[in-house]
């Protein structure tokens, strides 16, 4: 398919819009999981310190200073005090049952396998899993604080082996997809700004390439080689009020060299003066006249 001159100029410009839009989206969902990375390492941090206090207790039930039960129970409380930024908290889960939660203390005894979010997840059993392996990252739907609507919540499960102990901990992920959209909405102003300013200088530039040109390059090009070989059928079109363009100088050339013709008494029509033209002999000229005639 061939392209008009000025297709030839958008072309690049649509490209140039794809290339900002792929950047721009690229950019967007890097800082997301940027921001979801430190979310993810806060979580582990966080979780050192619950592991810390049961590791503290289980060295004093070693130095034989507390039982086993009562170094559990003052872990359990010491837990349960703890708290990190506006809503953190930590859950603590035996082999099958909750063993502390802060806030639904009514969830303290019930089986991990029985706890369900609205979607169908197994909270705890997942937690539980992540727990056996060695430390892990689960997604639910849980509530807020003093609110009832659930939301997705991001939980880190770091175990204390020693203790069959899996302490949960995690973060609510509406502030992180507010930041995303946020982040979404800025680039596609940003995009929408850069694009704008761009359009308008490739659309001036196109304009004053169009004018100066008066028409399609390449049928100026082609009108221009035609005239030089001779032939003066072709009429370019000018545009209305176009009196400077290259396409109106070679129409008033062709036209001038027209009118000089029949100034000279040649009355036929255009072929036969092209033809005339065309079998143009230089006999009778000197050497110097016609290689200045030719140049």
């Amino acid at each position: 398919m061939k392209l008009t001159f000025r297709q030839k100029l958008i072309l690049p410009l649509l490209l140039s819009w794809f290339c900002l839009l792929v950047v721009e989206g690229v950019n967007v969902f890097h800082t997301r999981e940027m921001r979801l990375d430190e979310r993810k390492a806060q979580l582990q941090a966080v979780s050192d310190m619950a592991v810390s206090v049961a590791k503290d207790h289980d060295a004093l039930v070693a130095s034989g200073q507390m039982s086993p039960e009562q170094a559990k129970k003052e872990a359990l409380a010491r837990i349960q005090a703890l708290r990190y930024g506006t809503s953190g908290y930590f859950t603590v889960l035996g082999t099958d049952t909750v063993l502390m939660h802060p806030i639904k203390k009514e969830l303290v005894g019930t089986q991990t396998s029985a706890f369900k979010d609205p979607k169908g997840t197994q909270v705890y059993i997942d937690a539980l899993k992540a727990g056996q392996a060695g430390g892990g990252f689960t997604e639910y739907l849980w509530a807020k604080p003093g609110e009832k609507e659930p939301i997705d919540k991001l939980a880190y499960n770091a175990p204390y082996k020693p203790w069959g102990w899996t302490f949960m901990t995690g973060v609510y992920m509406d502030d992180l997809r507010a930041e995303f959209t946020g982040d979404l909405w800025r680039a596609g102003g940003l995009l929408v700004l850069i694009g704008v300013v761009l359009n308008g200088i490739v659309l001036l530039v196109l304009r004053n390439v169009e004018r100066a040109i008066g028409g399609e390059p390449a049928d100026v090009a082609e009108a221009a080689t035609r005239i030089a070989t001779g032939d003066l059928t072709v009429d370019l079109q000018v545009r209305p009020g176009d009196t400077h363009s290259l396409t109106f100088a070679i129409q008033a050339m062709r036209q001038k060299l027209v009118d000089g013709l029949k100034a000279a008494g040649v009355t036929q029509d255009m072929s036969f003066i092209t033809n005339q033209i065309g079998m143009f002999s230089y006999s009778g000229l000197t050497k110097d006249q016609m290689v200045r005639l030719r140049n």
